[in-house]
């Protein structure tokens, strides 16, 4: 019984670190799912569940003002990010 009790304070533990890491990059809450805004990612700069935007083919919400939700600033159109393309 000691150890269910030790596993399940580990779960809530662990999952409040998730929460607080979540709110910390900006993240969202929405569907069961952290939501954090990546620059880069399996399809391209976007919203992703925290920490899958690089597992592809999992977790991809949407672009730049899906939900509401804004973005990082190079993602919005016209603004300028000091890239230049020969």
């Amino acid at each position: 019984m000691k150890k269910v009790l030790a596993v399940a304070a580990l779960a809530v533990a662990l999952t409040g670190v998730a929460a607080s890491s979540a709110q910390a990059q900006g993240g969202r809450w929405y569907g069961g799912h952290h939501w954090c805004a990546y620059d880069a990612g399996w399809h391209g700069a976007g919203w992703y569940w925290c920490g899958a935007n690089f597992r592809h083919g999992y977790g991809w919400g949407g672009g730049y003002g899906w939900r509401g939700w804004g973005g990082n600033r190079a993602w919005r159109p016209g603004v300028s990010i000091g890239i230049r393309l020969p």
